[in-house]
């Protein structure tokens, strides 16, 4: 990932409570030019991503209005340690880094999650984290994804018997042997 100039690569330490571990999470920090002592933006990535997601240009505007900016990549993603584990990684888990990155900060944030990190925005809201304000950019519903891909599963079912029988009624235009079609009942 090449950072931007005002950026600070930082290794902010999560705990893993079942052993009482640390591990190492990659952590950016942008400075703006002119720190107004405004809310901090920290911005929380999906789920095949990692700190580098956001660009510049999505960061480069929040500076420039003189927010401080923190990206961080989640245990087992990105530059940060836990990838041998990373099939045991549960939702809580991301809960905690993000919770690891809050502890290092004097105010309550601003939280931009996108997909995954909209799900670590959801449950920290739920969990009545202190937080200025939040935006979830393709969020994940409330309820998990288990009943939405149930429902598309059941739709997509459906909709191919249906597809199915209706083919078995209308007639169906097959090429002939020759260089014209045929029609069949």
């Amino acid at each position: 990932m090449q950072l931007l100039k005002s950026c600070t690569l930082s290794e902010t330490q999560t705990s893993m409570a079942k052993n009482e571990q640390t591990l190492k999470l990659a952590h950016h920090v942008f400075e703006p030019q002119l720190h107004a002592g405004l809310p901090d933006f920290v911005m929380l990535h999906g789920i095949c991503a990692g700190a580098w997601v956001f660009p510049e240009a999505f960061i480069e505007p929040l500076l420039d209005q003189s927010y401080r900016v923190h990206t961080l990549s989640y245990r087992g993603r990105g530059e940060s340690e836990g990838r041998g584990r990373i099939h045991h990684w549960r939702l809580s888990d991301y809960v905690s880094d993000v919770v690891s990155i809050f502890n290092e900060l004097s105010e309550p944030a601003i939280v931009v999650g996108h997909s995954l990190g909209s799900a670590i925005a959801q449950v920290l809201m739920r969990d009545e984290c202190s937080l200025v304000g939040v935006v979830l950019m393709s969020p994940v519903p409330p309820k998990g994804l288990s009943t939405i891909s149930l429902r598309m599963l059941w739709s997509n079912c459906v909709s191919t018997v249906r597809d199915c029988i209706h083919s078995w009624r209308t007639p169906c235009v097959r090429p002939s042997g020759g260089t014209g079609f045929s029609f069949e009942n």
